[in-house]
């Protein structure tokens, strides 16, 4: 599977233009996805998490330009962040004056009126952040093996059951906590298991007395 490479723009002309610029500058080993926009934060997020092995970001800082978003650049990857906390962010801007390129959420700005002069000097750095991603997901797949491992011979410590939670999400958005659960998760299932089998002689034996009548 090709990894994805994500424009987001609100002018659709302009997510053509660039889709076509991105799809020469990293070739035929990418896919440039360009998402239309909603009006809603948390809507846009879900959109976004539909989109597979995403292994960077462009996104216009002006999204609220042609009214369609109710968001900025800026807030859209703060959430972003959140769960890819390491996945290379670069905004985009006719204005770098507006943009702080001391943000610490993306990698840098770029003008997007010296994209065709600069965009050369830029490749490598992109294909550098994205090798780093990737190393830095085989790293966590292969930690990830090691708690799963552990967890069928014994119970995770929280720590580890933590940092197993953390790489779940990341790995596959869905937990998957039937499979590691902690010492303190064995217990409450234990009583949990002891309780259901004193309900069931109490309602046995309430059975067989009305048998009996």
């Amino acid at each position: 599977m090709l990894s994805s490479i994500i424009f987001i723009d609100d002018d659709e002309s302009v997510r053509r233009t660039y889709k076509r610029k991105l799809s020469r500058l990293f070739g035929k080993d990418y896919i440039i996805e360009c998402p239309e926009l909603v009006r809603n934060l948390e809507d846009m997020l879900l959109e976004l998490d539909k989109i597979e092995d995403k292994v960077t970001y462009f996104i216009d800082e002006d999204l609220v330009h042609t009214g369609i978003a109710g968001f900025k650049g800026t807030e859209l990857i703060e959430k972003i962040r959140i769960n890819e906390p390491n996945i290379p962010i670069y905004i985009l801007t006719s204005d770098l004056t507006r943009v702080d390129e001391q943000l610490g959420n993306i990698e840098f700005a770029i003008d997007k009126n010296k994209w065709d002069e600069e965009k050369d000097k830029y490749a490598q750095r992109f294909l550098r952040h994205i090798n780093t991603l990737k190393t830095i997901k085989s790293e966590q797949a292969q930690r990830f093996d090691e708690l799963f491992a552990k967890s069928l011979k014994e119970p995770l410590t929280e720590q580890e059951k933590s940092e197993y939670d953390g790489l779940n999400v990341i790995r596959s958005k869905i937990l998957v906590d039937e499979a590691i659960i902690s010492a303190e998760s064995v217990t409450e299932l234990d009583r949990q298991s002891k309780n259901l089998e004193d309900l069931y002689v109490k309602l046995k034996a309430l059975k067989d007395c009305r048998d009996a009548e």
